[in-house]
């Protein structure tokens, strides 16, 4: 019985993207905040609000489409 639930683990685990998501790009910020590496705190932050940024433009144009 585990062994089927093991491999649907596996599966889904394996589809996930290898992109970082808006939350590892923020605590991976937050981190290095503390770490007071500014310059690339900076880089992390900005790469998050480009992606935010771009996630709410494709979300709005699907909801115009409607």
């Amino acid at each position: 019985m585990r062994l089927p639930l093991w491999f649907a683990a596996l599966a889904l685990s394996a589809c996930r993207s290898n992109v970082a998501s808006l939350d590892d790009l923020f605590q991976d910020a937050s981190g290095l905040l503390r770490a007071e590496r500014y310059d690339l705190a900076l880089t992390r932050t900005e790469d998050g609000l480009r992606r935010a940024e771009h996630r709410s433009e494709e979300h709005t144009s699907e909801l115009q489409s409607l």
